[in-house]
């Protein structure tokens, strides 16, 4: 087997594999088209947490809160609250809608605009890399289940 081969292998693996949290419509599939499975179930709540853009310096950084309001059948209602941009103190609000997929180890979501992301699962956290809905840029995203006041 040439390079190339074993690089192209180890790629498809990879994506076979599905092993890491990242961005990209291949994930879209993931969104359930029958009643969710008690995962996704089992992320109903709110998360909130934060995200900032990778790859930069100090200047041209987004930085914002997010929130996701997750229901028991898989929907969810997003809030991403941009604190930063390039530089300034302009802050900018979006809000997303989707459905939500979930295994033992991530969480797939499909926004109703189509875009889609991972998040990595572990206990009360979520946390993975997506593009930023409102600017394209690599976000670096972390959510904490708000604890229920019931």
């Amino acid at each position: 087997m040439n390079f190339m081969k074993a690089v192209r292998a180890v790629i498809v693996l990879g994506m076979l594999t599905g092993g890491c949290a990242g961005f990209g419509d291949h994930h879209a599939a993931l969104a359930p088209a029958l009643p969710p499975a008690p995962e996704t179930v089992a992320l109903t709540g709110t998360w909130q947490g934060s995200f900032t853009q990778v790859g930069v310096g100090d200047t041209g950084q987004v930085q914002g809160d997010v929130v996701l309001q997750v229901k028991e059948n898989g929907t969810y209602a997003g809030t991403w609250t941009t604190q930063l941009v390039s530089g300034s103190s302009r802050g900018s609000k979006m809000d997303t809608t989707g459905r939500a997929a979930a295994t033992r180890e991530a969480v797939a979501f499909s926004e109703s605009s189509g875009a889609a992301f991972t998040l990595k699962h572990v206990g009360d956290k979520l946390y993975g890399m997506r593009k930023d809905p409102a600017s394209g840029r690599t976000i670096a995203i972390q959510l904490e289940r708000v604890p229920s006041t019931n």
